[in-house]
């Protein structure tokens, strides 16, 4: 199969790899080199489907505008991981592999 070059695809796989280095789960991973196990990534899942689940009934049950806060900043950062990661995995990481040859 022939090979072909794409600014713009190339544009965007730097792009989205970026982004993914730049996640909060990264940064984890980064800090705490014990952190990179299969086992750490699937306790930081498990434990974000049960603060999605506990977020639910702390914004509508407690008045205070801060936990609100932290809640929706919580929110937006697990959409942004979640969007990052999954673009990477259905669009570019065998684009990179096939680039890279392997």
């Amino acid at each position: 199969m022939e090979k072909s070059e794409s600014f713009i695809v190339d544009f965007w796989a730097f792009v989205f790899q970026m982004l993914g280095k730049i996640s909060f789960f990264n940064l984890v991973r980064r800090v705490f080199p014990k952190a990179r196990t299969g086992r750490f990534s699937e306790m930081w899942a498990l434990s974000h489907v049960f603060l999605s689940i506990a977020a639910v009934p702390a914004v509508l049950y407690i008045d205070n505008k801060y936990i609100g806060l932290m809640i929706a900043a919580y929110a937006l950062l697990r959409v942004y991981e979640v969007v990052v990661y999954q673009t990477n995995v259905l669009l570019f990481d065998e684009y990179r592999a096939i680039k890279a040859g392997k």
